[in-house]
Parts: C-alpha cells; sequence; structure tokens
C-alpha cells in the first residue's frame, strides 16, 4: 500500500510538471524554432567544396533536424542552381515513405557533381507550422577561389568597353563577384554564367557598372555587338548604399522609393558606394576607388569588392 502511495505522489507530481508549462512557455525564440539544415562531408559541417576536379563525385550526408520546438518535418527540397538557371532536384513530402514522422531528425546521402564551373545547392526543409531551414552548399572546381565574407579584396581594375589594348585593356570589363574574377568580352560570352556585372563609360550616363540583363547594353557601342551572344544574362541587384555601409559591412535598408533593382547604375563618382545581389544568392558592398581615362579607349575604373554574410 505504501508503494502504491508513493508511485501516486510521483505520479501527480509529474503531471505538475507536464502541465505547468508548454513548450511555447519555455521557448519563445522564433530563429531557434526553425528547423536546421546541415550538410556533412566525412564527419565535418560545410559549406564549400571547392577540392575536386570538374566531373568528381563528392558524398555528403545532409541532416535534417527539427527546431526547438520540435514541430514534425514535412516537406524535404533541393534546388540547384547552374549556369544561373535553378532546377528543384527534389521536392519530397516526408510522410511519402522516406522519412519516419516520429524521428526528430532526417539522414539522407548526396552525391554531389563538381561542373565546370561554380554552383550552388540549397537544401530545405518545411515544418508543420511553416517555419522554413536552409543551408547553401557552394560548389566550384579545384582552383577557384572563393573569397571569404566581410573581407575586402584587392581593387580590381575594369577595363572601358572599347578599352581592350594595353594594360587597361588587358584586365577587360567584366566582373563575377561568386570567384573574384574579371572577364575580357570573349571569356565573358562563354562564361557567363558567372558574370555579375560589366562596366563601360557612356556620353550620357559616363561611369557605369551594368548588370547583364539591362536593355542598356544593346546601346552600347562595343558591347551591342556581342550581348546577344550571352546565353544566360545575369540580373544582378543595386541599391545605393554608404560609406558607413560599406565600413560597417551591412546592406543599406530598403524602403517603398528604394529598393535593390536590376538596373544599371550611372554617373558613378569616385567614393560612391554601392550594395548588390547576385543570382547565385550572394550579397555584397563595392566601392568606387579610382575613375581613369580621357577617352573611350582608355576608360577604366577600380573598384573594391566585398561579400557579406
Amino acid at each position: 500500500m505504501r508503494k502504491f502511495k508513493f508511485l501516486m505522489f510521483a505520479f501527480v507530481l509529474a503531471g505538475a510538471a507536464f502541465t505547468s508549462c508548454s513548450k511555447d512557455d519555455l521557448l519563445d525564440v522564433p530563429e531557434l524554432d526553425k528547423p536546421v539544415v546541415t550538410i556533412n562531408r566525412d564527419g565535418a559541417s560545410i559549406t564549400t567544396i571547392n577540392d575536386k576536379n570538374a566531373g568528381e563525385i563528392v558524398p555528403v550526408v545532409a541532416r535534417f533536424d527539427m527546431g526547438a520546438q520540435q514541430d514534425r518535418l514535412e516537406k524535404i527540397k533541393i534546388t540547384t542552381v547552374v549556369q544561373g538557371q535553378s532546377f528543384v532536384v527534389l521536392d519530397s513530402t516526408l510522410n511519402s515513405g522516406w522519412f519516419n514522422r516520429g524521428d526528430k531528425f532526417l539522414e539522407r546521402n548526396y552525391n554531389i557533381a563538381v561542373g565546370q564551373s561554380l554552383s550552388t545547392i540549397t537544401f530545405e526543409t518545411t515544418d508543420v507550422k511553416g517555419r522554413v531551414g536552409t543551408t547553401t552548399i557552394t560548389v566550384a572546381p579545384k582552383g577557384t577561389s572563393i573569397p571569404a565574407d566581410n573581407v575586402e579584396r584587392e581593387a580590381t581594375l575594369l577595363a572601358g568597353q572599347l578599352n581592350v589594348t594595353g594594360a587597361n585593356g588587358a584586365k577587360g570589363g567584366f566582373y563575377s563577384v561568386a570567384i573574384d574574377k574579371v572577364f575580357k568580352l570573349s571569356d565573358a560570352v562563354t562564361n557567363a554564367q558567372l558574370v555579375d556585372f560589366v562596366y563601360y563609360f557612356g556620353e550620357n550616363n559616363k561611369a557605369t557598372l551594368s548588370p547583364i540583363n539591362d536593355n542598356s547594353l544593346t546601346l552600347v557601342a562595343g558591347i551591342k555587338e556581342y550581348i546577344g551572344q550571352f546565353n544566360v544574362v545575369n540580373a544582378t541587384k543595386f541599391l545605393k548604399a554608404t560609406a558607413e555601409n560599406y565600413t560597417n559591412n551591412t546592406l543599406p535598408v530598403e524602403t517603398a522609393n528604394s529598393t535593390f533593382v536590376a538596373a544599371a547604375q550611372t554617373q558613378l563618382l569616385v567614393g560612391d558606394c554601392l550594395a548588390f545581389k547576385t543570382v547565385l544568392g550572394q550579397k555584397g558592398l563595392i566601392k568606387v576607388i579610382e575613375i581613369m581615362g580621357t577617352t573611350q579607349e582608355t576608360r577604366a575604373i577600380r573598384i573594391r569588392v566585398k561579400t557579406i554574410k
């Protein structure tokens, strides 16, 4: 009888513990409530693969965890962006067979093929409350340098569209944020999926940085003759930024009258700062350091670029 009373007392205490507060009362941190996605390679979490040659396969384990509220996961989605094009390679409802709804996490093996150029793969999961957790892996062939976030790159020299010879012209006018590379016109056409913007100096627009999709390029001498050859015309978005944004590694706040747009940024001056968002999902800041040349054949611009988280 004494043992029975003790068990009943313990049961009452346990019931009080479970009814005194809910998991919503215990945790009110929305960011922590989101599901968590981790990509592991050889037991270590990664966000970049750049040590394999094109064509090689890299096995990884994608782990999808419930958020802190432990709400069931409903869907898994995997999207890859290659050459500026987005492909959904998996879109699965988890109760369709390959996930036990009672488990707190799912691990799935996934083989990542390294392409000829940089690509990204986004792993995403959604729980029953509609919360979404994601992580993105950047994949590049061996030897490709992927600059770190919040680090100012060396001054990048972009030649004007008709500046095709000499020290400045040899640098080219097309720039890839993803691999920190300047392309000449001919190389830009064959690597269009990586090109984020181009520099030109127009009679009216003056010093200009333009996304490849901007219609102004169809009117620019030296570019208009070739722009039709670009199979991918990346729509990099720009927004005016301040020197404080650049120094503090922050994006400017969008307003109803000031938003990121995929449009040419014209009449740039030394000291001007721009924020950008690329098709591959990178965001960052540009600062104009120097504008050079007095003729179309000698025009060039020197900029500093950094990506930010």
